[in-house]
């Protein structure tokens, strides 16, 4: 179930749902290949790491005036609560649970106070920031990730889990296998006069699922690189001498061509450190990007 942060495709609105869910897509992103060094050729310098769109399109439900049940609403609607029965509905449907993460469990918690205080009810807040933007700065590096929303009197935490798992969008959310951790929250509030839940499930994948990318060795690659460069531009200009009109005669000339070959001999050297380092720099950005395509379905 992946999209785009900023882009809604799709709408649909349920009238006789006694809750108000929203389902939060997917967001992706993605190491870039980068191509091997070529004779002393630079890699290539953009960004490492960029968010990419999905082109799955999740149906969005519309926020529906909740209907107050006659029972009382249970104070114990805790994270706790919730992961375990979203867990208990993951494994009925035969996937495996999920772990709970301290830092989703955060921006979770983060999201449904920021609906409460600033009183909205959508997948962005009133400034443009969305479950990617909370994950990232509750320090939570992911890989994939997603959000349902939940709005109404619940009597436990197995009433709003039973909500979402009666919306197709948010059942496929919650029986993901892209989604290895959770984190929850929720907290009552007054709604149209009546006090309610605001329930909130972040889904992810942390970064660290798929293999390390060296960062310090780009780096190093990048150093070698200028100086491979530098190394030619001197072998040039020796070049230019030894094969140029004025060049030296006799002992000297000799000289010059003994101290070009040692140029000629430490740049081909460095071209073979820089040249392996590049390949394993390579290498690691395959695998994270061949883990990384688990995700995208």
């Amino acid at each position: 179930m992946n999209h785009s942060r900023h882009h809604n495709t799709g709408l649909i609105i349920l009238t006789a749902v006694v809750a108000a869910l929203l389902m939060r897509p997917v967001v992706i992103r993605e190491l870039p290949r980068i191509s091997s060094v070529k004779d002393i050729e630079e890699i290539t310098s953009e960004s490492v790491r960029q968010l990419i769109p999905s082109t799955n399109t999740i149906k969005y439900l519309t926020p529906i005036v909740p209907a107050v049940d006659s029972q009382t609403i249970d104070s114990t609607l805790s994270t706790v609560g919730v992961i375990d029965a979203t867990n208990r509905a993951r494994i009925q449907a035969g996937f495996a649970p999920l772990r709970s993460n301290s830092k989703l469990n955060t921006s979770a918690k983060a999201k449904t106070m920021d609906m409460i205080t600033r009183g909205y009810f959508e997948h962005e807040s009133p400034g443009g920031k969305g479950v990617a933007d909370l994950a990232l700065t509750s320090g939570y590096d992911y890989i994939v990730v997603g959000e349902n929303l939940a709005r109404g009197a619940f009597i436990d935490a197995d009433d709003v889990v039973n909500e979402w798992m009666k919306s197709p969008g948010h059942r496929a959310n919650m029986l993901s296998t892209n989604y290895q951790e959770i984190g929850t929250y929720a907290a009552q509030s007054v709604y149209n006069g009546n006090e309610v839940w605001f329930a909130v499930q972040h889904f992810g994948t942390s970064r660290m699922t798929c293999p390390v990318i060296n960062t310090q060795l780009k780096a190093t690659i990048d150093v070698l690189a200028k100086d491979l460069m530098s190394r030619r531009a001197q072998i040039s200009e020796e070049k230019a001498i030894l094969e140029g009109p004025n060049r030296p005669e006799g002992e000297e000339y000799k000289e010059r061509v003994g101290r070009f070959n040692e140029l000629v001999a430490a740049y081909n050297t460095a071209l073979v450190v820089s040249q392996e380092k590049s390949k394993l720099y390579n290498a690691q950005v395959s695998a994270f990007n061949t883990c990384l395509n688990k995700y995208r379905s």
